[in-house]
């Protein structure tokens, strides 16, 4: 009917061609959904544009309908044409949402752009799965190129629209955009810390993203979106690698594959089915002219290698390191990276780490011949796994052998950060006193929107208050308070003195301790820091945000709807709220405004300007805790101090002891300042350090717990 009254080319004719093709290859008819799917996608090609997302659906489905033919059919005849058919559909769906993801980057708020880019999830991990045949093909490896492109441009997202928007600092109205930016993050914080409803959070969310797109089209009008920093490619990657070097980059994907089910379809033939698998990959990326590849034998110019590695279900990797931090008593809990604290490891620490290496690292050696040092990102489990202190033999670590150097995307290898021009300033926060009532300095951010707090001694602590800790920690781990660290009193202090040994009269020296170690002072005093070392607590909240007041929707109530509640609202599209550090006043109730005056989460520090920043070392419990999504990292402390402008940090992955802590900390940092060491190498020599210190019966002082924890993610230098 639809065809006899429109044109061919009508929308709505596509629509009733995709619909049946469906139907049709739901039944067995796959020859005429075919031939379907390749009339819609002809008709799209001519009217769309090429990243439009109807005819990605169309391409993906198109490759997906020649997978199950040729799954069905087996014709080896037919295989190879097939097989180029579905390469050539990929790769254009590879390319297009490339295309798709660096104009959301590059025009889009930071969650904006890293939702847009997650939503295409699906399409890469078609891609990926291609890459690997499909149960179909022999693996069709003339696509790990552009679905390497495709998982690395889509990753990272946050960050590099948050980078994009900072290149417009130097104009006027960049400051006070970011004033504006940073007060609509405190108010919509301060919502979710004290319970409202998703009405009046979704308002403060959509003024806050007001703002940040203001920002965005600023940067826009000032760089005329110059694509510097989000554009990767193999080559030019291969190009920034010495030919000792190697960049691997993990992916986790829906691996699907295609078999024969061993009944018949309604059209009688056998009929195939899907079957899907969380599992993981890995890019292996060279510039060498060794024998790792036989193609650059003889030939002198550097060679891009790229090699797609399979490492399998997810499964049992998943396995591996719970059975590994279990082993370290550095389990915790399944959304944040905690941990007890009992003395000791298991026996078995060193065989579940031998398994875990086994698991995840063996499997890239065949491609790391003559490699000494391997840059790598991580995705999904391993992001709690710390690579470099993996076990190889019972003395020798990873560390040992290879240097390690963490990214959260390859993108950062290609487009390089400068250097600050900061002048050295260093900013200590610790010996936080979380009961009492915190130190406001004058003019600090938030000042019209919040009680003042009552001004206290340096050491004084508040006097005893009734009423309950801050709503969104009810039901977590620091339901009860948080307890004090007197180590990090010690721990600050010794680096300021060792700062101002090294540095003399050109030390700048910002040291906020006990009630002087607030929110607000973080906040004023961060952004002109060159080196911003924090030591406290970090948080995450529970599963159930339990001040949320938001009452069940109806249609909820009724089945007849999926709506999302404010609570989901926080979870899914705003996860920096559920994070954050403590500081002074951390314990007090909420204050008459429903205010927690010690809290500050990841997403208002990811407001701040820290591009003078050459490192922010977050030095206490927990502070890579965050949540994990696939591709796009950890909403973590680490992330939103990326996003903030910071070139390193420096996070724990699970609690790690204060006298460790202290004893490692004061190690880095003379390795750095005093021995000119990089950031990478003095942290591991530190950690080292620790590992080989005896007590005074000649046995280890330390276990792999207390000192393994440490990562360094960002600029090594």
């Amino acid at each position: 009917m639809r065809s006899r009254a429109l044109s061919d080319d009508h929308k709505s004719v596509q629509l009733a061609r995709e619909n049946l093709a469906n139907t049709l290859v739901m039944q067995g008819e796959l020859a005429p959904a075919r031939a379907l799917h390749e009339k819609v996608l002809e008709v799209h090609s001519r009217a769309l544009p090429d990243d439009h997302p109807e005819l990605q659906m169309v391409r993906r489905n198109l490759a997906i309908t020649i997978a199950m033919e040729q799954a069905r059919d087996r014709d080896s005849a037919g295989a190879a044409a097939g097989s180029a058919r579905c390469t050539e559909l990929i790769r254009d769906l590879c390319r297009a949402q490339v295309t798709a993801a660096r104009a959301a980057i590059l025009w889009s708020p930071s969650r904006e752009a890293e939702e847009r880019c997650a939503s295409v999830v699906l399409d890469l991990d078609t891609s990926l799965s291609f890459t690997q045949g499909y149960g179909a093909f022999e693996p069709l490896r003339a696509l790990e190129s552009d679905a390497f492109v495709f998982a690395e441009t889509t990753r990272g997202a946050a960050i590099a629209s948050s980078e994009m928007t900072r290149r417009s600092a130097h104009d006027p109205t960049y400051a006070a955009l970011r004033d504006e930016l940073r007060e609509a993050s405190h108010a919509l914080a301060g919502l979710t810390r004290s319970g409202t409803t998703s009405a009046e959070f979704d308002r403060a969310r959509v003024k806050r993203e007001a703002v940040e797109r203001e920002l965005v089209a600023l940067s826009r009008e000032l760089s005329s979106a110059r694509e510097r920093g989000i554009v990767i490619d193999v080559e030019s990657l291969a190009r920034t690698l010495a030919p000792d070097e190697a960049a691997v980059s993990f992916r986790r994907f829906e691996n699907t594959r295609l078999e024969l089910s061993g009944e018949l379809d309604s059209s009688g033939q056998p009929a195939v089915r899907m079957l899907t698998v969380p599992s993981l990959c890995a890019f292996v990326v060279r510039s060498s002219t060794s024998d790792a590849d036989s193609t650059t034998k003889g030939d002198s110019a550097p060679t891009a290698l790229l090699r797609l590695v399979d490492l399998g279900p997810l499964e049992p990797i998943e396995a591996a390191a719970r059975d590994w931090r279990e082993g370290l008593d550095v389990a915790g809990e399944s959304r944040g990276v905690t941990a007890s604290a009992r003395d000791g490891v298991a026996p078995s620490v060193h065989a579940e780490g031998v398994r875990l290496r086994e698991t995840v690292f063996d499997p890239l050696l065949p491609s790391l011949s003559g490699v000494r040092s391997v840059v790598v990102v991580l995705d999904d489990v391993l992001h709690l796994v710390p690579f470099d202190v993996l076990p190889i033999d019972e003395t020798l670590l990873i560390g040992d052998r290879w240097r390690i150097e963490t990214r959260t995307t390859l993108t950062e290898l290609v487009a390089p950060s400068a250097p600050s021009k900061a002048r050295g300033e260093l900013v200590a926060f610790g010996d936080v006193r979380y009961e009492a009532e915190p130190v406001r300095p004058p003019n600090s951010p938030g000042a019209g929107t919040e009680v003042a707090a009552v001004v206290q001694e340096s050491r004084g602590v508040a006097p005893p208050r009734t009423g309950e800790r801050a709503g969104i920690l009810r039901g977590s781990a620091w339901a009860q308070g948080f307890a004090a660290l007197p180590g990090t009193g010690v721990e600050v202090r010794g680096i300021a003195r060792a700062f101002t040994d090294e540095f003399g009269a050109d030390a700048e020296l910002e040291l906020c301790q006990d009630a002087a170690a607030s929110r607000e002072r973080l906040l004023a005093v961060a952004p002109k820091a060159r080196w911003l070392h924090i030591a406290t607590h970090g948080w995450f909240a529970p599963e159930s945000i339990q001040s949320w007041s938001d009452p069940e929707p109806l249609d909820k109530q009724s089945g007849l709807g999926s709506r999302m509640s404010g609570e989901e609202q926080v979870k899914g599209m705003s996860p920096m709220l559920l994070c954050g550090l403590a500081l002074a006043g951390a314990n007090l109730p909420e204050n008459a405004v429903g205010r927690a005056p010690g809290l500050v989460t990841a997403d208002e520090l990811s407001t701040l300007d820290l591009s003078n920043c050459e490192l922010v070392v977050l030095s206490a419990c927990d502070t890579n805790v965050g949540e994990r999504r696939a591709g796009q990292g950890v909403a973590s402390l680490q992330k939103a101090l990326q996003m903030a402008g910071a070139r390193s940090v420096i996070t724990s992955l699970w609690k790690v002891p204060d006298e460790a802590t202290k004893e490692l900390m004061l190690d880095f940092y003379r390795r750095m300042w005093v021995e000119k060491k990089p950031k990478h190498q003095a942290l591991w020599e530190a950690k080292t350090k620790l590992r080989e210190t005896k007590d005074e019966r000649g046995a280890p002082k330390y276990t792999t717990r207390d000192w393994a924890a440490w990562v360094l993610t960002g600029n090594p230098e």
